[in-house]
């Protein structure tokens, strides 16, 4: 009789600890459930994060392929100007200077801007006589040798 009882009060103390055992995992499963969601809610944050960054570079190589094409572009149409020009006149066609004039500028204008563009992100060409002056004045050399791959916008700036 003796183990019998025992036997019942320790399957009762076992029970009552499995049913204190169960009412703390029910107490403490709001708690684990907001910790899930705060985890959830930061991974899906920095996947947000991760796929504007993304963007962010996608949209810069965009705008750097753009600047480059439009350098391509207007160099090509500044060429095309030049050769159609000097054709006619091998050709012994007179030229109107004003228009030719004009159309030299507006080219050349487009051609600078296409230029200028492109340092935004830090490309320099040699495009115009000014180039001549810093070649001449070392400032141009300097730029190079300091990156060993081209000019170097802000060092040439300094130089």
């Amino acid at each position: 009789m003796l183990h019998r009882r025992q036997a019942v009060e320790r399957s009762g103390a076992l029970l009552r600890q499995e049913e204190r055992a169960q009412q703390r995992r029910e107490d403490e499963l709001p708690e684990r459930q907001q910790q899930f969601e705060l985890r959830v809610a930061e991974r899906e944050r920095a996947t947000a994060a991760e796929r504007e960054r993304a963007a962010e570079l996608v949209a810069r190589q965009a705008a750097v392929t753009d600047r480059l094409k439009n350098m391509r572009s207007t160099t090509r149409a500044w060429r095309c100007f030049s050769y159609d020009t000097l054709e006619e006149l091998w050709h012994g066609r007179p030229a109107d200077r004003g228009a030719f004039s004009e159309a030299c500028r507006a080219a050349r204008k487009a051609v600078n801007e296409a230029f200028d563009e492109a340092l935004h992100d830090g490309l320099w060409f040699a495009h115009t006589g000014s180039a001549q002056t810093l070649m001449s004045h070392g400032s141009m050399m300097r730029a190079v040798t300091r990156n060993g791959h081209g000019v170097d916008v802000p060092a040439l700036g300094q130089a």
